[in-house]
């Protein structure tokens, strides 16, 4: 795994994975809840799941996605992990897929990071560390999706890359 120095964006690479940017928002007011974003590109030639993520800084970390039911949009926890097709990439951004960060042990505040470990069916376990962004940089375009029925703003996911099989 590399790291990179602070005049840079995050970018972690473990194998043929390459994490970028891995984000947070803050926390606002005694909100107990967060989430985490990033870009995983799998570079390989196999593909390669998100299973789970682990962090001290939530009792409970899960794999999300948002899906709409009816005229609304709800929150779901994602079951048996998410795919990372070889020589693709894969976005964790508000609207979709998403690392829901639940009972947060510490208050989030911009500028703040935190480790976490993304746990991959083959290349295994991923250390990184997550930045907390202020509200209206990194999630700016993601704020126009609106509030979610259970009360948290929009989440996303977007694959690219990739070849047919």
């Amino acid at each position: 795994m590399t790291a990179p120095s602070r005049a840079q964006a995050l970018e972690f690479t473990s194998g043929s994975l390459t994490i970028d940017r891995p984000w947070s928002r803050p926390t606002i007011g005694k909100a107990p809840n967060s989430a985490a974003y990033m870009k995983i590109t799998n570079k390989g030639s196999a593909p390669d799941t998100l299973t789970g993520v682990k962090s001290e800084v939530a009792e409970h970390v899960q794999l999300h996605t948002v899906m709409k039911e009816g005229e609304v949009m709800r929150m779901r926890p994602v079951k048996g992990g998410i795919a990372v097709p070889p020589n693709a990439s894969l976005e964790l951004k508000p609207g979709g897929y998403h690392i829901m960060l639940m009972g947060l042990t510490k208050k989030l505040a911009p500028g703040d990071m935190f480790d976490l470990t993304l746990q991959f069916q083959g290349q295994g376990e991923v250390p990184i560390k997550v930045k907390v962004e202020k509200m209206g940089g990194m999630g700016a375009g993601a704020m126009k999706s609106g509030a979610m029925k259970d009360g948290h703003s929009g989440h996303g996911a977007h694959v690219s890359g990739g070849r047919s099989q």
